[in-house]
């Protein structure tokens, strides 16, 4: 049983490498492998029940109105209006420009849930303004890749939805649970900022300080995106509304705004709307690829291997989720973060579960570690996205700027298993109000 385990994720990665769609990839090997194990009857039958049984859960609606409501977002550049605040309280700081990338990149975090979204979005609004005051191109689209992984964390988080969507953890507590993580990957990353401009002023110089007029205009605009904040994490935390009624009332949020800025159009919503359509049918497509890979690994039972093998190595909760760090890390390398996602959670989660560890702790520092591979070689998609768009700065100086933000996230990956209340205790709070 143990080749055929090794044949099938053999030949799932093979064909990724020669860049079949990973929907494709996942659910052609799944629907062999099942044929090989039970026949071709019970093959057909996974294809037309499994992805089904999947993606008919009502909790699923929550992602592509997530998805709307991070594009509406940015469609009525919110997000632009918080980085030019930010820059009038922070940019006269040692690094004060990348701090402000830093802190709107969590502030886009918290409309979007994509990284590369958040990357892309910034690299058009932070570049003009940090080449105005000579800064290094390549170390300023190194924290912005660095910093675009805060959108993974801090909610609504898309992969911290598909997390809740797959276990049935309940995606309000995740939202809960990545504020603080999130804010603390903030302040660590600007900590790294602070240290680069310290160690290359040249490549980082001061910029002006901002008058008190261009404070006070510049704390109006930030307040948009903190409204709604506010409002969708607020309602949440207090039990209002539900996370699918909340990214209703997001988008609507949104609408009110946007109409009284005066920055919408139909043209605008037509895009977001087409926009949510695609991504989020990819998605579903991809969901019912690795549903139906997963259930041929279920019927080898790669799963009572794996967690018998874990049991082997370690016996208790912290070196388990050391083990998981590792290997999620080299193979986030590899894969993109949804088909990750989707084909280790249903592995991983029930063995987290025999070590006793909190889902919502799993839940953030899986999260976590899926954006790893986002910014680092060889796949970083959203590295090589970013360099795509400036293509006179190298991708392998990004790629070594980016360093001092991956230190920082493994900080927090060490503090998320041994201090296990930076994700739980604000839920613990919720749960008692």
């Amino acid at each position: 049983m143990i080749t055929v385990i090794v044949i099938g994720i053999v030949a799932v990665f093979a064909l990724l490498v020669l860049r079949m769609p990973a929907a494709i990839a996942f659910g052609l090997v799944g629907f062999l492998g099942i044929c090989y194990l039970e026949g071709f009857h019970r093959g057909f039958v996974a294809l037309y029940t499994v992805p089904y049984s999947q993606m008919s859960n009502y909790i699923w609606a929550t992602l592509p109105l997530y998805i709307l409501f991070g594009d509406m977002a940015a469609g009525t550049r919110f997000t632009d209006d918080f980085f030019s605040g930010a820059r009038t309280w922070l940019g006269h700081l040692r690094g004060g420009l990348l701090h402000a990338v830093i802190v709107g990149n969590a502030a886009f975090g918290a409309c979007c849930g994509v990284s590369i979204a958040a990357a892309t979005s910034f690299t058009a609004i932070s570049l003009p303004e940090t080449r105005k005051y000579n800064y290094n191109d390549a170390t300023v689209l190194g924290s912005i890749c660095g910093s675009s992984t805060l959108s993974m964390l801090i909610p609504p988080s898309a992969g911290l939805i598909m997390f809740g969507c797959l276990t049935q953890t309940s995606i309000s507590e995740l939202f809960i649970g990545g504020i603080v993580p999130g804010l603390i990957q903030m302040v660590l990353f600007m900590v790294a900022a602070w240290y680069i401009a310290v160690r290359r002023p040249k490549d980082i110089p001061l910029a002006p300080k901002a008058t008190s007029a261009e404070r006070r205009a510049g704390t109006v605009k930030m307040l948009y995106l903190v409204i709604i904040f506010v409002v969708i994490i607020g309602g949440l935390y207090l039990g209002i509304f539900t996370p699918t009624e909340g990214a209703g009332i997001g988008v609507v949020v949104v609408l009110i705004l946007g109409a009284f800025k005066r920055r919408l159009s139909w043209e605008g919503i037509r895009g977001a709307l087409m926009t949510t359509i695609r991504l989020a049918v990819s998605i579903f497509l991809l969901l019912a690829g690795t549903m139906i890979f997963n259930s041929f690994l279920a019927l080898t039972g790669v799963g009572t291997m794996l967690s018998a093998w874990i049991g082997r190595v370690t016996t208790t909760p912290e070196g388990f989720l050391i083990l998981v760090s590792i290997v999620m890390i080299i193979l986030g390398m590899f894969i993109d973060v949804a088909p990750l996602t989707m084909l280790l959670v249903p592995l991983l989660f029930p063995i987290s579960q025999n070590f006793g560890v909190d889902p919502i702790q799993f839940g953030v520092l899986f999260t976590l570690l899926c954006s790893f591979g986002t910014i680092t070689p060889p796949f970083g998609i959203v590295t090589f996205t970013v360099a795509r768009m400036v293509p006179d700065v190298n991708a392998n100086a990004i790629f070594k700027a980016t360093f001092p933000y991956l230190v920082m996230m493994a900080v927090l990956v060490i503090m998320l298993i041994f201090l296990p209340q930076a994700s739980v205790a604000l839920v613990e709070s919720m749960r008692t109000y």
